[in-house]
């Protein structure tokens, strides 16, 4: 941050203009006497030193010689110097996040009671290993790793490699892989939620691994965050013609306090009072597939909405609700994630066409009750797409010692899909889920 700049100087008030002195204004018809002048004072002499045996006894003779009228004034001291600005050190910090829990499914298509770990996404365990550094106040990076294992086998993928430059706050640019210009729900990611379970009822804009994909995102903060943009080009392989990329733009308004960093949060546990208002639209033009025979419609085309609120309300504890609405019904059923290059077809999108919903509600207590707060929290999510339709319900309690580094969930979840034409399957769980982020 910029130091703080030194209180402005205030000038002395000039001095008042001595008053005019009265005009006696005449009676009507009469011509007013002139005022003659007041003699000056007569000059006053300085009163001699009486000799010392004058003075009566006990008596202090005050000499005014030596009174403030006829001192001169103390000699004006030195202003102190402003220290030096210390030179920048270039900083590295690390650090790891954990998330993992127990999922007891007590009704499923099999009818069996199963117990598993469960990380609230796909994983049974979730470690994501992380370093950032910053080389200058303006240039800096990120890297961060996912370890985790998904179906019983373990996997390591680089998630966030990302350059940061900052030319000003109004103008900022990520490069390399890192999550693009998207909605929140992925903009929070599950470390950052303000529930235990990721949202995957609601489709998802492409990506390559873990909400992330490769290129470059050009973002910044407009009225010190007020207004906050992000304009991604993402999914540049090799061998892909620019004009194959996907393009991705969102726009955020915070008409209470700025979420002035990249992302942003589920929760900001009653510190800040936040109403967001975001929007995000991607487009890919597809690549003509070279089989006749394929579904020639491969453009991918979706928008989302969201909505945030979050209000510290004091003695009655803080309140958070979020919403969020998808639109992915001009997609193309041909579309291919990672087009035209060696990773084609290996991704993460979908399910489209379709619309689907979103509202998360939480309250958090005001006071500590034991090392933590309690914070009751549910969930909808609702999807119509074009084979089946798909509806989640969460309830649950976190106990947050704190906030997103410290945390515990008791959570219920019923899950449920319609497929079109056949009977619906259900299965309810549930959950117990624990998460720890540390760094320096």
């Amino acid at each position: 941050a910029d130091p703080a700049a030194p209180p402005p100087v205030a000038e002395p008030p000039a001095a008042a203009p001595p008053a005019a002195a009265p005009v006696a204004e005449a009676p009507s018809g009469e011509v007013a006497a002139p005022v003659e002048p007041a003699p000056p004072p007569a000059p006053v002499e300085p009163v001699p030193a009486p000799p010392p045996d004058q003075v009566p006894e006990g008596a202090t003779y005050v000499d005014p010689a030596t009174t403030s009228e006829h001192q001169e004034a103390p000699p004006e001291l030195p202003a102190a110097e402003t220290p030096p600005e210390e030179p920048f050190v270039p900083k590295l910090s690390f650090g790891a996040g954990f998330r993992t829990g127990l999922n007891l499914t007590v009704n499923n298509p099999e009818d069996e009671v199963v117990l598993k770990l469960d990380d609230g996404l796909v994983d049974q365990m979730n470690v994501r290993p992380f370093l950032s550094g910053e080389l200058t106040p303006n240039l800096g990076f990120f890297v961060q790793f996912e370890i985790g294992t998904a179906n019983g086998l373990g996997h390591f993928a680089i998630l966030d490699g990302i350059a940061q430059v900052k030319f000003i706050d109004e103008l900022q640019l990520w490069v390399g892989q890192h999550i693009p210009a998207n909605d929140r729900n992925n903009m929070n990611g599950p470390f950052f939620g303000n529930t235990w379970n990721f949202a995957i009822t609601v489709p998802s804009f492409p990506f390559d691994v873990g909400g992330r994909d490769r290129g470059a995102t050009l973002w910044g903060l407009i009225a010190g965050g007020h207004l906050k943009y992000h304009a991604s080009v993402v999914d540049l392989q090799p061998n892909q013609p620019i004009g194959k990329a996907r393009y991705a733009g969102r726009i955020t308004a915070h008409l209470l306090e700025p979420e002035d960093f990249y992302y942003n949060s589920g929760s900001y546990w009653g510190e800040k009072d936040v109403l967001a208002l975001g929007a995000v639209v991607q487009y890919q033009d597809g690549i003509t597939p070279e089989d006749p025979a394929a579904d020639p419609d491969t453009d991918f085309f979706g928008w989302s909405l969201d909505a945030f609120f979050e209000k510290n309300f004091g003695a009655a504890g803080t309140f958070t609700a979020e919403l969020g609405y998808w639109n992915f019904d001009e997609v193309g059923t041909g579309y291919v994630v990672n087009q035209g290059t060696v990773d084609e077809g290996i991704g993460v999108v979908g399910p489209f066409p379709g619309q689907a919903y979103m509202g998360v509600l939480s309250w958090l207590t005001p006071d500590r009750v034991g090392i933590g707060y309690l914070q009751p929290n549910a969930s909808v999510q609702y999807g119509d797409y074009d084979a089946s339709s798909m509806t989640t319900v969460d309830v649950g309690l976190a106990y947050v010692v704190d906030g997103f580094n410290h945390k515990y969930h008791l959570n219920y979840r019923h899950h449920e899909v319609d497929p079109e034409g056949l009977p619906s399957v259900s299965e309810d769980m549930v959950q117990i889920g624990f998460q720890y982020i540390m760094s320096n």
